[in-house]
């Protein structure tokens, strides 16, 4: 197998890798929005706080950004990772020929 193969080969793995944490990343992301909106609803069927409480609970609703909570520990650290394995590939394909 010539190098040019074996890099192939290489890239394959990463893409299967970039997948596997995109998929993981995704189904994360989604059950702690799931999470969220439950606990929203069930505020609101309780209907007991008041509209500002309900507004920084929409503002939570959305992927957390500064001054708001912090995703969980394994959805903080996916992009870290498909950003590391982006690197990984490009670095890959600067080799020498």
């Amino acid at each position: 197998m010539g190098e040019r193969d074996e890099m192939i080969e290489e890239l394959k793995h990463f893409v299967g890798y970039y997948q596997q944490a995109l998929h993981e990343f995704f189904d994360d992301t989604a059950g702690e929005l799931k999470e969220r909106l439950e606990a929203f609803y069930g505020c609101l069927d309780q209907n007991q706080n008041s509209l500002e409480e309900y507004r920084k609970i929409v503002g939570g609703l959305s992927l957390p950004a500064a001054g708001r909570d912090e995703p969980s520990g394994q959805i903080k650290k996916t992009p870290r990772w498909l950003s590391y394995l982006t690197l990984r590939m490009s670095r890959l394909l600067e080799a020498p020929k």
